[in-house]
């Protein structure tokens, strides 16, 4: 194997590695979105219920 034939083939590897890479990166973006819309719908329920809070604190 030449010199040659060994950087190629670690440029390939290096090319399958930053694939995967990127693929985990796409993974991770979609999961971030979702935590992000249930970290809103979290922060939604805890306004209604500190407001029912309030509510019945007047009471």
């Amino acid at each position: 194997m030449t010199s040659l034939d060994r950087l190629i083939e670690k440029i390939e590897t290096i090319l399958q590695k930053q694939k995967a890479l990127e693929v985990e990166n796409e993974r991770l973006k979609e999961r971030l979105k979702t935590i992000e819309k249930e970290n809103h719908k979290q922060e939604k329920a805890i306004q209604e219920l500190t407001i029912r809070l309030e509510q019945l604190l007047t009471l």
